[in-house]
């Protein structure tokens, strides 16, 4: 949408921070050789060339790309994944195109621990990296499975040790193609226990691709992590007709599936469903469900307004809804819905609805935007309650001349209502010294919240997946926006790519660097750390061949001044680095998503 002025709200006082530029010497951990190319050819096995990579080389929505490009899968929580206890973060990478035995697309986890000098796949200090697919369930090798698709953690059970959860929304369920399962593994003194491997029972409604977004928090402030999954696919079952509530079956509408843990883990008592409809019916989520809405693609969970129960923060759930239609001619320009925690779990007779035809919302709805592509909470003010950051990764700018640029849009929290809608903060590259608004960019295509500093304030790392870098296409780039009493600086900011000093490998054609990002504390150091997806990373095999778009994750550590890549090197993590099981190959697209 064009944005000749920035009616935003005033960041609480005046930008005055220091730019952070990082010009560091080139120290860093790699492990294999990378490719250098000017042109990319189709990846090899895994189906199709992909979308994303498509509407990338056609910026804009004249083919309807961008909404055929799904990105990663949406996996979040309200704090770490510690699967053994020992105080470290440690990361869950998704590869849901993995092949196995032949069979395209089965897909696979790697989990690599933290420790105290920062994620190990190896050592005494930490469990070994672990491997799983869907045969640790029990389960045959099946084409497009997508096991690894969406991914959280939680401590679901009360153990005090994290459990994980797995999405794999492509798989058949009694005869219904791609119902999608969730899969637990629960977490131990030795890391994840595959012997507790097991399916999350689901509700029983029309359900299609189930699991294809997850997230993790506690909505009822007893002090045990519950869960909420997304599936976006699935059929509408009521709507409302003459005062009543009907039987009705609206493919894709997408529904939201809510499972409370305890000390038996998470299980069906009490689950909650949400879904599209208007008040008279009893899933009542706000809106009118409509085909093709994909309620639940998206979700994130955060303490917006503040409040606790027993000394526990409760969680409150955003659920984004970027296909939605706030207007019959507005196709997909996207919504997010709030939902507040409270005793007795998650309240829809309190939901709040927000687009950018919200009043006092900056900008305006337009079709194809997709609003809600992408959430992330965090305290960026630091005054005790989160604020939410939402992608807008088909924004138009300019005019309408930047097809497919990118906006961040930043609510902060509130009280009565969970974030003050009229207080957003519209953010796109054009704010950010040194950079310039191009169409194809999809700035907030991915998102992610740590405090990279140290300090009190809540940072924001925003993926641009879509940036070209020196005439090289869809590169890839990530900003990292500091947190300050005024909430978000836009001067005082640190930009990656795989050219910047200390950071591993280099820039090259359509590898798409922050397609997918993931921030916590892995060790080395009291920051959070960044774990950036680049799942469409070539990687080079030990025998020289080449592996078009088995992907890969980067890992740039904190410190007091932020992310430096130096003070601990960065890390090059894939399929052929020493210590990580299975092995790379064409089409994997390891780092697709991320915990």
């Amino acid at each position: 949408m064009p944005r000749t002025d920035l009616p935003m709200r005033p960041l609480k006082s005046t930008l005055h921070s220091v730019r952070a530029v990082l010009s560091i010497a080139a120290a860093f951990t790699v492990f294999t050789a990378h490719v250098r190319a000017d042109a990319r050819p189709p990846a090899a096995g895994n189906g199709p060339l992909d979308a994303c990579e498509q509407g990338l080389r056609s910026p804009g929505k004249s083919e309807g790309l961008n909404r055929r490009c799904k990105g990663p899968g949406a996996s979040g929580g309200a704090a770490k994944g510690d699967f053994n206890g020992d105080g470290f973060a440690d990361l869950a990478i998704g590869v849901p195109f993995e092949d196995q035995d032949g069979v395209n697309a089965v897909g696979a986890v790697n989990v690599i621990y933290g420790s105290a000098a920062g994620l190990t796949p190896t050592g005494t200090t930490a469990p070994n990296d672990q491997f799983f697919d869907e045969t640790t369930f029990g389960f045959s090798y099946r084409a497009g499975d997508n096991f690894g698709w969406a991914l959280a953690s939680g401590d679901f059970n009360g153990d005090d040790r994290s459990d994980l959860a797995i999405g794999m929304p492509g798989a058949d369920v009694d005869g219904i193609n791609d119902a999608g399962h969730v899969l637990l593994i629960d977490g131990s003194d030795d890391g994840l226990d595959a012997s507790t491997a097991r399916i999350l029972p689901l509700l029983d409604t029309q359900r299609r691709r189930a699991g294809e977004a997850l997230v993790w928090g506690d909505f009822n402030g007893d002090g045990a992590g519950d869960l909420a999954v997304g599936i976006p696919d699935a059929f509408a079952t009521h709507t409302p007709s003459r005062g009543q509530c009907l039987f009705t079956a609206i493919e894709s509408a997408g529904e939201v599936q809510v499972f409370y843990g305890g000390v038996s883990g998470l299980t069906e008592f009490g689950a909650q469903l949400f879904g599209q409809n208007t008040s008279v019916c009893p899933n009542f989520a706000g809106g009118v469900a409509e085909t093709g809405d994909r309620f639940g693609a998206v979700l994130a969970a955060g303490n917006f307004n503040g409040d606790t129960l027993n000394g526990n923060p409760v969680s409150d759930l955003v659920v984004g809804v970027p296909l939605d239609f706030t207007r019959a001619d507005l196709r997909d320009a996207g919504s997010i819905h709030l939902f507040p925690g409270s005793a007795t779990g998650l309240r829809r007779d309190r939901v709040q609805v927000v687009n950018q035809a919200t009043v006092g919302v900056g900008g305006a709805s337009e079709p194809g935007d997709q609003f809600g592509r992408a959430l992330a909470s965090g305290d960026f003010d630091a005054d005790g309650r989160d604020d939410l950051a939402v992608g807008v990764p088909f924004e138009d700018l300019i005019d309408n001349t930047r097809a497919d640029a990118g906006a961040v849009q930043v609510f902060f929290g509130g009280g009565s209502s969970l974030v003050d809608a009229a207080g957003d903060v519209f953010i796109s590259q054009s704010d950010l010294s040194g950079e310039a608004v191009e169409a194809g960019d999809r700035f907030g295509f991915s998102l992610a919240v740590g405090k990279f500093d140290i300090g009190p304030f809540a940072d924001l790392a925003i993926g641009v997946p879509g940036e070209d870098i020196s005439n090289l296409d869809n590169v890839g780039l990530v900003h990292v926006l500091h947190g300050s009493s005024s909430g978000l600086s836009l001067t005082r900011i640190q930009h990656w790519h795989q050219n910047s000093a200390g950071v591993p490998d280099s820039n090259e054609v359509g590898d798409q660097f922050g397609f997918a990002l993931s921030a916590w504390n892995f060790g080395s150091g009291g920051a959070s750390d960044l774990a950036i997806g680049i799942p469409f990373e070539d990687i080079v095999s030990a025998t020289g061949r080449r592996q078009a778009d088995a992907g890969a994750v980067i890992v740039i550590y904190g410190s007091v001044v932020g992310l430096n890549p130096t003070t601990r090197a960065a890390q090059f993590w894939h399929q052929n680095a020493p210590g990580i099981k299975d092995e790379a190959q064409s089409g994997d697209r390891f780092g697709n998503s991320l915990y």
